[in-house]
């Protein structure tokens, strides 16, 4: 294996990693250098981007467990997604024989290596709890939906534009149109994903009062 090592110190033996952002076009290459790389990502809410701290995680390891992984075989890639988003992930890329190892034809193992002039290890190690802390179990748009919930059993309606059949109740299922077949239900998760693709929502009271 030739190339530069991405992070400090520079090698001559190691692989370069893509940057953030082009993970997906450069991940085949990196399993084919490390077959048994496999890329991972955690959720976090698109407003806490900014808490990410890439300047000193990014390019480092997990020096503990991290998410069920042994020290130092995750290595943390960078976020994904940008603030103005409800959903976001940090993304990362798990080798179990640990990043700071290389093959050896010799003896068929991957082993651990370090500079020979320096003793530093390929990659340094980082306390990933700040990554950990950001993690999320909401989805996204949860609360405009609990909102709408709220909403209907009041009696209200809602329509999803351009479409103006009036939704009472969720799940709905769409009326039958000339010349078209039945369609599935509408549930709260296809709401969710016409909220995450931009689409709008208009809401009309009991006594004709409306928002969006």
């Amino acid at each position: 294996m030739t190339g530069k090592q991405f992070g400090d110190p520079s090698l001559e033996e190691a692989y370069i990693y893509p940057p953030p952002g082009k993970w997906f076009k450069g991940f085949e290459e990196i399993e084919r250098h490390f077959p048994s790389a496999e890329v991972f990502s955690i959720p976090i809410l698109g407003e806490d981007m900014r808490r990410v701290d890439s300047g000193s995680l990014m390019s480092r390891i997990n020096a503990a467990e991290f998410e069920g992984m042994a020290p130092g075989t995750v290595i943390f890639v960078g976020p994904q997604g940008s603030g103005g988003n409800p959903r976001a992930e940090l993304l990362f890329v798990h080798r179990p024989e640990g990043w700071n190892t290389l093959f050896r034809p010799d003896t068929g193992r991957w082993e651990e290596v370090v500079h020979g002039e320096t003793g530093q290890k390929l990659y340094a190690s980082a306390d990933f709890s700040p990554l950990a802390a950001l993690k999320t179990q909401r989805k996204p748009h949860q609360e405009k939906i609990d909102h709408m919930k709220k909403l209907l059993a009041e009696g209200w309606m809602l329509t999803l534009p351009p479409d103006t059949t009036p939704i009472r109740n969720i799940p709905f299922t769409p009326p039958v149109k000339p010349g078209e077949g039945l369609k599935p239900p509408l549930d709260w998760e296809d709401i969710r994903k016409h909220l995450e693709e931009g689409g709008r929502i208009n809401l009309q009271g009991p006594l004709g009062k409306n928002t969006a």
